[in-house]
């Protein structure tokens, strides 16, 4: 399976938590709970829980401090376990009055094994964001062990602006060695941080569209059918330019197909025009 560790800008980094899951045949939550749990009662049909006046000051945010931007790291943007109180719908609500639909809460168990080191931040274009974990979680049906002088595959994902789903930007895998030669290799550091003067790796992303796995093994469909069956890494057919490419090219490929066929349709009409007004112009000249 696939270790997948998913950090999040609003729902796990203003508690320092990222939330730990896996891909097998599906995509699962590790055992334990998550850090963050959905806000909302739908018996009720209305948010669970509310800002705690008392600490915070308030039992809401304004929905255009959000909108306009105005809402700074520092600021109360979003609610936790350790600020909330029970929903008083008896309150003086007001148009604007906005609870977060995500409660942020420290979590238990396997799917909270990974924190963040201080807080990620947001600065000069780029998130700056350290995970961490342990080597061995002792959670084998959950988690990947990571061994010393061991090789491992690795590859990112980033999501900004859109969807929970969609529109995200994957890299090809790199090779992960711990202690020794690989595209990304770690080191041992002593005290509670590295001093993060080792060599960047730049690691290029692309837009992967939304091709489906029955497509992508079927022969007549796709000419790399074969290289997947043989277990060949994409890597060595693609580049990430042409995956990029062609990842547009399947996501529209609809529209590109029904473009394509109205332009041979009307190159044809050109055709048959071009060669009847020939032929009208050849009689004349005949009469």
């Amino acid at each position: 399976f696939l270790d997948l560790w998913h950090w999040r800008a609003h729902r796990s980094n203003p508690i320092a938590r990222s939330d730990d899951q896996y891909i097998a045949e599906g995509r699962y939550g590790d055992s334990g709970a998550g850090p963050f749990f959905t806000n909302w009662d739908s018996d009720t049909r209305q948010p669970k829980f509310m800002l705690d006046p008392e600490k915070t000051g308030r039992t809401s945010i304004a929905w255009t401090d959000l909108t306009e931007g105005t809402l700074g790291f520092d600021d109360l943007y979003y609610i936790s376990e350790d600020l909330a109180v029970p929903f008083d719908a008896s309150l003086d609500w007001k148009d604007g009055d906005t609870i977060p639909r995500r409660l942020l809460r420290t979590g238990r168990g396997s799917r909270s094994d990974i924190t963040v080191a201080g807080l990620g931040r947001w600065a000069d274009g780029y998130w700056d964001v350290t995970l961490v974990r342990a080597m061995d979680t002792g959670n084998a049906g959950d988690d990947k062990a990571l061994l010393d002088m061991g090789s491992y595959d690795v590859a990112m994902a980033v999501h900004r602006d859109a969807t929970g789903s969609r529109w995200h930007y994957v890299s090809l895998p790199v090779t992960l060695g711990l202690g020794r030669a690989a595209d990304l290799e770690a080191v041992r550091f002593a005290g509670r941080e590295p001093s993060w003067d080792q060599p960047w790796l730049d690691i290029t992303l692309f837009y992967p569209g939304q091709v489906d796995w029955p497509r992508l093994v079927d022969h007549a469909r796709h000419a790399g059918a074969g290289a997947i069956a043989a277990a060949v890494p994409v890597s060595v057919r693609h580049s990430e330019e042409q995956l990029a490419l062609y990842g547009v090219e399947m996501e529209f490929d609809d529209e590109i197909r029904r473009q394509w066929m109205l332009t041979m349709l009307c190159g044809l009409a050109l055709v048959i025009a071009f060669g009847v007004a020939v032929n009208l112009l050849m009689t004349r000249g005949e009469a």
